[in-house]
């Protein structure tokens, strides 16, 4: 797994969004990832959703959504 700083995010958040694929598509994909690597971990009973005020609160939900279809949800909403 690569990990991005903000900047480089934003670029590459960017750069795809100008070949046409709508942000929200993007943020859910980005969910849907996470929610993979969450699901590979042993005995996963709940899930912590923390959403900020940032750029990734979107993300947040969105794993929330994928934990609740699941059946596990435990979201925090700041």
């Amino acid at each position: 797994m690569v990990l991005y700083d903000a900047t480089t995010s934003n670029k590459l958040d960017s750069a795809v969004i100008k070949t046409g694929i709508p942000e929200k598509l993007l943020m859910m994909r980005a969910a849907s990832s996470v929610w993979n690597m969450v699901e590979k971990l042993a005995n996963v009973s709940r899930v912590f959703s923390i959403a900020g005020s940032g750029n990734n609160g979107g993300d947040a939900y969105g794993v929330a959504i994928f934990s609740a279809i699941a059946g596990i949800l435990l979201l925090i909403s700041l």
